[in-house]
């Protein structure tokens, strides 16, 4: 019997020190999970809780030229596989002027 489990272990980090950013800069978050049967099938990228900013099988979001009016805020991932969506992992990224 083969048991089946939604992703575990959900950790977002992103490509910038301490999570912060300079204006104009580029970012990439990336979703980890520490395991999932089947392996993640499918990852949503949320900004500030309500806008999905990106729904793929790939399991990284970049933002070229970040503006802080724009992209400052918590960004949210979720894993999903065909059993169920994993736990969610956010981080909030800070973003200074030039």
């Amino acid at each position: 019997m083969i048991l089946l489990d939604k992703p575990e272990g959900t950790t977002l980090t992103t490509s910038a020190a301490d999570n912060t950013i300079t204006q104009d800069d580029t970012v990439t978050f990336t979703c980890h999970v520490t395991a999932a049967k089947p392996q993640v099938s499918r990852y949503r990228f949320y900004f500030n809780d309500t806008t999905l900013v990106k729904d793929s099988n790939g399991n990284q979001y970049t933002i070229n030229s970040v503006q802080r009016s724009q992209h400052y805020g918590m960004y949210k991932c979720i894993p999903s596989n065909v059993v169920g969506d994993g736990p969610e992992a956010t981080v909030i990224l800070n973003v200074n002027g030039k």
